[in-house]
């Protein structure tokens, strides 16, 4: 299933890599928050079955985080880093909107 994942809030030059169970899915580096949208980064992933685990590493923060995640049509999935360091995971059927 086709499913947007988006890097929202407090990211400044980061490596981010996701996986998908142990597959991994995207890796980016110097990935940085435009504060003026609230957006960091955007990308489409096809993940499999009813349910998933994704796996978000952020070794620039010392951040991995594990999320089981129940997969729906239209899932778009927004992923902020908090002012503590942990991840605050957003499911939507709709996409988000950025200004």
């Amino acid at each position: 299933m086709k499913v947007s994942i988006d890097l929202q809030e407090g990211f400044f030059k980061d490596k981010v890599t996701i996986f998908e169970k142990n597959k991994e899915i995207y890796q980016a580096e110097n990935i940085k928050t435009r504060t003026q949208i609230g957006l960091a980064a955007s990308f489409e992933a096809e993940l499999t079955g009813e349910k998933t685990t994704l796996r978000v590493v952020v070794p620039t923060r010392r951040i991995d985080e594990k999320k089981e995640i129940e997969l729906t049509e239209n899932l778009h999935i927004g992923v902020t880093v908090t002012e503590e360091n942990k991840l605050e995971w957003k499911l939507s059927e709709a996409p988000f909107m950025y200004m």
